[in-house]
């Protein structure tokens, strides 16, 4: 009984947090900063030589079941004049205990130098998305797949990025029983710029904007300031018009094994957002590095 009050709960809760249930739109984390290739393909971290993210998403209890974990992997090839990325993301958007979302891509960017200080990219990611209902006592088990294809462009430079893209270009659906669940296309836009107060002080504010085809809502964007200091530590505050006001706290490329470990974790407070239900949320990503060699400087 307790487990059919929690499902009814988590559903209706469900709705209201998307709003439309009729439609679906990929989750974007509060720490977009950490997730740029998920908004724009073209934005695949060009720094190091192998990344490899882990990401997950929590609810507060009684919605601790709705939970979204990401996994997120890329290689750069160097060439003479440009860099190839190749990337693979999986994404796992579990809403209770019947209900799930999953999206497998692979990815693809290339970035040309436009001068000494500034690149331009461009990507692709292709891949699906699955909706999947289990079976309960009343009915049997739901399985849809369709297309999920992105495509985006970017400049950018040391300490600057903004970039365009649009993600379910296939304006594909996934059929349940007799109705459909729309996976209309969206735009994003994205900005980050990282200002240098000091060697050991800087701050990097950053927005996305993501219009989409929707009645309600129609214009989703985040908004986040970071503060680094001595190099690794990482402190932050922003506002999420879908999640509501966010802080994180973390250290960024500090070296393990000689390669740059990050560590993030936000908290989303619900407080201020424009959807129905205001659900405090919880946010731990993680990445690892991989490089050729550690550039070591050193002074007079």
């Amino acid at each position: 009984m307790k487990k059919l009050i929690l499902l009814i709960i988590s559903s209706i809760f469900c709705i209201l947090a998307n709003a439309q249930p009729n439609e679906r739109y990929p989750i974007v984390f509060s720490q977009f900063y950490n997730f740029s290739a998920l908004i724009n393909p073209a934005l695949l971290q060009t720094n190091n030589r192998i990344n490899v993210t882990a990401s997950n998403q929590f609810h507060r209890a009684p919605f601790n079941q709705i939970r979204t974990a990401v996994f997120d992997a890329d290689i750069k090839v160097q060439h003479s004049q440009s860099k190839s990325i190749f990337g693979i993301t999986f994404i796992n958007d579990r809403e209770g205990q019947l209900l799930r979302y999953s999206r497998a891509s692979l990815r693809y960017g290339v970035h040309i130098p436009l001068n000494d200080t500034w690149y331009m990219s461009g990507g692709a990611s292709v891949g699906f998305i699955n909706l999947s209902i289990d079976q309960t006592v009343s009915s049997g088990s739901i399985s849809s797949f369709a297309p999920d294809i992105a495509l985006g462009l970017a400049v950018y430079s040391d300490k600057t990025w903004f970039g365009f893209s649009s993600g379910q270009i296939s304006n594909s659906s996934l059929q349940v029983d007799i109705s459909k669940v729309r996976l209309p296309r969206y735009y994003s836009f994205f900005l980050k710029q990282c200002f240098e107060i000091s060697p050991f002080f800087k701050i990097t504010p950053g927005a996305v904007i993501r219009l989409r085809d929707s009645y309600y809502n129609p214009v989703l964007w985040d908004l986040n300031i970071n503060a680094q200091l001595q190099q690794f530590l990482l402190a932050g505050a922003g506002y999420s018009s879908s999640l509501g006001l966010n802080f994180n706290v973390g250290v960024h490329e500090y070296y393990f094994l000689s390669n740059p470990l990050s560590l993030t974790f936000s908290y989303n407070t619900g407080m201020g957002s424009q959807v129905l239900a205001k659900i405090e949320s919880f946010e731990l990503t993680l990445r690892y590095s991989i490089i050729k060699k550690r550039n070591v400087e050193t002074t007079e």
